[in-house]
Parts: structure tokens; sequence; C-alpha cells
């Protein structure tokens, strides 16, 4: 909670005092690896969109389990550009203009931004540029983990490039 500078769950502990935690990044990477055991967070360049608290989650959480490239791309560079700084290597801020470029080889898009999801504004987003030919490949929205449609990314997207095409996952 301390690195990522957020507290999302709360510990009475026995002697009354108050313990903060973070989730959200242990909680993201899990769920990528209930999906695909194998899957590690160096095999390939990660593109994460947004740079809020569930970002600096996600960054974080990447970076400390051995992420090589991180590429944080969002509309205000300069807050990405922030957390590109605070982290250091291996994250790079991403200018909002430049996003589909960002795309170029990555094994995983990491959605945190709020545009794509119910009830929000579309992803303005190309994913012709990821490096593994897509098809539908969705699961359930309460994870906001994939959806992949007529190569546009749609509400709630992370993407694990090793279960491309793959049947659904379903928790």
């Amino acid at each position: 909670a301390r690195r990522i500078d957020a507290v999302n769950t709360v510990v009475v502990e026995k002697d009354g005092t108050l313990t903060g935690f973070n989730n959200d990044g242990n909680g993201f990477v899990q769920s990528l690896r209930d999906a695909d055991p194998e899957w590690r967070p160096d095999s390939g360049p990660i593109v994460v969109l947004g740079a809020g608290g569930a970002a600096r989650a996600v960054v974080a959480t990447l970076a400390a389990q051995g992420a090589r490239e991180i590429r944080l791309v969002n509309r205000t560079y300069e807050r990405a550009q922030g957390i590109a700084q605070e982290f250091g290597p291996p994250v790079t801020a991403v200018r909002w203009d430049d996003r589909a470029d960002a795309l170029d080889g990555v094994a995983l898009l990491a959605n945190a931004k709020s545009l794509g999801m119910a009830g929000k504004p579309p992803l303005d987003i190309e994913i012709d540029r990821l490096q593994y030919p897509l098809r539908h490949w969705t699961d359930g929205a309460a994870t906001g983990f994939v959806i992949l449609s007529d190569g546009k990314v749609v509400p709630a997207v992370t993407f694990p490039t090793s279960l491309a095409g793959s049947a659904p996952y379903r928790r």
C-alpha cells in the first residue's frame, strides 16, 4: 500500500490498530495466473492504459514481479511520466497520441482507465499491432479481464497473448 500510495483494504488488528493493504495489483496478476499458470510478467512488453490508482497498483506489482518493459499510456502525459519516474525502469511513459505505436509487440494490454468500461465512453484504441492474431475472447465483466471485439478493445481490457483465441475463461 505504501509503494502504491493507496489503501483498499483495512484490517483491524487484535490490539485495535488499523493496517492498510492494497490488493489491486496482486489480484490483477493472480487473475492472469488463474487463467494461464504459465504466464510470466517478463514474457514481453506490457502496455498499461491509465495513470490513476488502479494503474499504479498494476505497474507496481508487474515491476516487482519481474516485468522488463512496461509502457504506461495516458491522456495526461505528465501523470504517466510521474509514475514512470517514481517506479523507474522498467516503466516508460507514452503520450496518448502515440498509443498505437506503444502496442507494437506487446504481450499484455491492461486497461486501467474508465474509458471502455460499462456506462463510460468507448476506449479509442486499435489493436492491429498486437503480436498475435485475435479472436473473440471474453469473460464476465465482474473481473474486468478481457473483452475483444472486431479489432477494437471494448470494456475492461487485460490481454495475455498466450490466451488469444482460447476458450472463454470463467471463474
